[in-house]
C-alpha cells in the first residue's frame, strides 16, 4: 500500500497527540531541501552562463554554414511547393507520369 506523507499527516488520529509535531518536522525537512537547492543556484547559474557563451561561440563560428543550410531549406521548400501544386492541378501526371506520345499508327 502506497500512502503519501501528506495523507498520513492529515489523518485525525495523528492530530490528537502527534500531528503538529509531524507537521513541524515535515515543514522543516521541506525547508532544508529548499535551502540545499537554493545554495546550489549560484554554481548552476554560472554553469548555465558558461554553456550559453560556448553555444554563442559555436553559432558564431558556423554562421556561414547555417546561412547556406537555411538557403537550401528555402529552395527545397519552394521545389516541394511546386511539386504539390502540380500534383493538385494534374493528379494523373503525379501518379502515372507524362502522357504517352501520340500514336503514329493513326497517321497523325
Amino acid at each position: 500500500m502506497n500512502i503519501s506523507v501528506d495523507a498520513v499527516l492529515t489523518q485525525p488520529e495523528l492530530k490528537l497527540g502527534f500531528g503538529s509535531r509531524f507537521e513541524d518536522l515535515y515543514d522543516r525537512a521541506g525547508l532544508q531541501r529548499l535551502d540545499a537547492v537554493s545554495a546550489d543556484l549560484p554554481a548552476a547559474s554560472g554553469q548555465f552562463k558558461q554553456t550559453l557563451q560556448r553555444l554563442n561561440r559555436l553559432i558564431a563560428g558556423q554562421q556561414q554554414e547555417i546561412q547556406t543550410t537555411v538557403e537550401n531549406l528555402r529552395a527545397v521548400s519552394e521545389n516541394f511547393k511546386e511539386i504539390t501544386d502540380n500534383a493538385k492541378k494534374y493528379p494523373a501526371q503525379a501518379l502515372f507520369g507524362a502522357p504517352p506520345p501520340p500514336s503514329k499508327v493513326m497517321g497523325r
